[in-house]
């Protein structure tokens, strides 16, 4: 322990921050980058014209979880965004040899790549197998538009300027929807229908759902309820939470208890955390089956801010994950900290009790350290009594942790503790560390 803590007395400063590499989803490039589009366009008001309406607001924290065929599957739509089409043709074949979920959409896909690169026999052929493989596959009609597209095409791949020109197309069609929706929402509608790329037709969704009437809802519903791809459709479930009227919030319902595709139901679930609808997404914590999907709707609640709907569930769940779920998408408030202190207490399940200290842990005060000094001597498990310990850490408090390192017998708690006083610049932790130096 003396070596321990003269090496850390000796060090130069606290670890450097990493930097972590990590990709952005797909739909926060769509948002970001139309965004971009949008904002190109000035149209300057009509004199005694209404002023324009707001931009949507920034979509809640997207909430979903990974497998590996949905990992691959992204990755192959973020390669088609970069004009990548090698490496999409590439993901989209794993799902395919992994005879994976959307192994359909992987197909429509990888058509779609083959004939960017001008190898259109190939797209063919992918289009074909998606005709016979999967004979009710939603993505036929976006294949047989494909497939026309190819065969009246020259052959030749597509060229960058061709990519460039759906830039100015959208940047026409916002212009045109701000001037004229009547005629703008009819061509948005057309591309949508058509063998448009995958960039294209999904602006031009976003651009519909920025431009808000009656006309542009009753279409974003019309896709929400299936009238398109199932891509197209969770992006349009996900953009009717920004329009949280109760027929929207309705209709949401009616396409969450309809649909088997989970990535549709995971999208309404975000669309609710979006809107705040707290009591459909308390429904869905209550009575899904999946745990994923249970998982999802219990962080929407959190990001709700819905702890009333929260506590309310946790009294009745069984399931350790999802009671694990709860817990952690609390919210940390002064007011939560008694119930917080109790579930640290007396909760069964060690990782539940380890929830609730590092949620405690938040909230900043005298009767917070209290009662982690306090959990700190009943607890009995190891890893409960570590995750107090940086509870404690967190209080900036380093007569408390002084206490514990003079005090403790494991030797690994023993250290974490003086790990954690190295670090604070205290002169009750500076002296702590020079006794045990000169001993």
């Amino acid at each position: 322990m003396k070596r321990y803590a003269l090496g850390l007395m000796m060090t130069v400063g606290p670890l450097a921050a990493q930097d972590f590499d990590v990709s952005v989803e797909r739909k926060m490039e769509l948002l970001r980058d139309a965004a971009l589009l949008l904002q190109a366009v000035p149209v300057p008001p009509k004199p005694g014209a209404a002023p324009a309406p707001a931009a949507m607001p920034a979509p809640a924290k997207v909430f979903i979880w990974d497998t590996d065929s949905e990992g691959t599957y992204r990755a192959g739509k973020r390669a088609l965004e970069k004009r990548d089409w090698d490496s999409a043709v590439r993901h989209f074949d794993r799902i395919l040899e992994r005879k994976a979920a959307r192994a359909d959409a992987a197909l429509y896909w990888k058509a779609y790549a083959l004939s960017r690169m001008g190898r259109n026999p190939e797209a063919i052929a992918a289009l074909g197998d998606l005709a016979r493989q999967h004979a009710a596959s939603r993505w036929l009609n976006d294949a047989r538009a494909l497939e026309i597209e190819i065969k009246q095409s020259s052959g030749q791949p597509v060229s960058p300027d061709a990519e460039a020109d759906e830039d100015l197309k959208l940047l026409a069609l916002n212009g045109l929807m701000r001037s004229d929706p009547e005629r703008g929402a009819p061509a948005l509608e057309k591309i949508l229908g058509s063998a448009a790329s995958p960039r294209l037709k999904e602006r031009a969704l976003f651009v519909m759902a920025h431009h808000r009437s009656p006309r542009t809802r009753d279409l974003l519903l019309k896709y929400a309820r299936g009238g398109t791809n199932p891509d197209l459709q969770a992006r349009a479930v996900e953009y009717l939470g920004h329009q949280p009227a109760p027929e929207v919030m309705q209709a949401l319902e009616e396409v969450y208890s309809g649909s088997g595709d989970a990535a549709i139901k995971r999208a309404v679930l975000r669309a609710w955390a979006t809107g705040r609808a707290k009591d459909r997404l308390l429904a869905a914590a209550r009575s899904e089956k999946a745990p994923e999907l249970k998982r999802d709707a219990i962080r929407g609640l959190g990001e709700c801010d819905a702890d009333a709907e929260l506590w309310q569930l946790l009294q009745a769940e069984t399931a350790p994950e999802a009671r694990l779920e709860i817990v952690r998408a609390l919210q940390t408030r002064d007011e939560s900290a008694d119930r917080l202190a109790e579930l640290a207490e007396k909760d069964r399940d060690p990782k539940v009790r380890a929830a609730a200290i590092e949620n405690l842990s938040r909230i900043k005060g005298p009767k917070t350290l209290a009662t982690l000094m306090a959990l700190y001597q009943m607890e009995k498990e190891p890893e409960v009594r570590r995750r107090i310990l940086g509870g404690i850490r967190h209080q900036n408090d380093a007569k408390a942790l002084v206490e514990i390192a003079r005090s403790e017998k494991d030797p690994k708690l023993k250290r974490m503790a003086v790990e954690e006083l190295s670090e604070m610049k205290s002169k009750e932790a500076a002296d702590y560390l020079m006794e045990l130096v000169n001993k």
